[in-house]
């Protein structure tokens, strides 16, 4: 008679055991829920960001800070303009002349419309019109941009008669 109140202290233990056990999973699983949860909501702001906010704002606001010469317009939101999906950014010399800068994201790299544009077989194709074939630059550490609106600049004051 001795033995049934060991085995029924066994049988105690292994419930006991059980439910410690299931307890743990439940714990474990909501921490799992949770961080899932977090993850998905962290994943989404990764997705969320725009090249026009990722990349265009913060380059246009430091050209502002190194062109003072020129107030640039202050977008709230930058849209496309043409088929390729480029953005022009729009300013204007303390002299009144307009300056512009089309700019394009590819491959995770800004590029800026260099003023060139490709030699088509004939012109006026609706590749042209779309500005397709202009020939972009990387905007790189932005001395090629500040150097497009240098000569941009230069070009505006050795021609007065234009974009007044």
């Amino acid at each position: 008679m001795h033995n049934i109140p060991e085995k029924m202290n066994a049988i105690e233990n292994i419930i006991t055991r059980y439910r410690l056990h299931k307890t743990q999973c439940d714990k474990r699983r909501k921490e799992i829920d949770w961080e899932i949860e977090h993850l998905k909501q962290e994943r989404e702001r990764l997705n969320n960001p725009h090249w026009t906010e990722g990349l265009l704002r913060p380059v246009m606001a430091e050209i502002a800070r190194l062109t003072p010469e020129i107030d640039w317009e202050n977008n709230d939101g930058f849209y496309p303009t043409d088929l390729r999906g480029a953005i022009t950014v729009f300013g204007r010399t303390k002299r009144g002349r307009p300056v512009c800068i089309t700019f394009t994201e590819s491959g995770h790299d800004l590029q800026f419309d260099s003023g060139q544009i490709h030699n088509s077989f004939s012109l006026k194709v609706l590749k042209d019109i779309g500005g397709t074939n202009n020939i972009m630059e990387s905007v790189g550490d932005g001395e090629p941009l500040l150097h497009y609106i240098r000569q941009r600049m230069l070009f505006l004051e050795q021609h007065p008669e234009m974009g007044k």
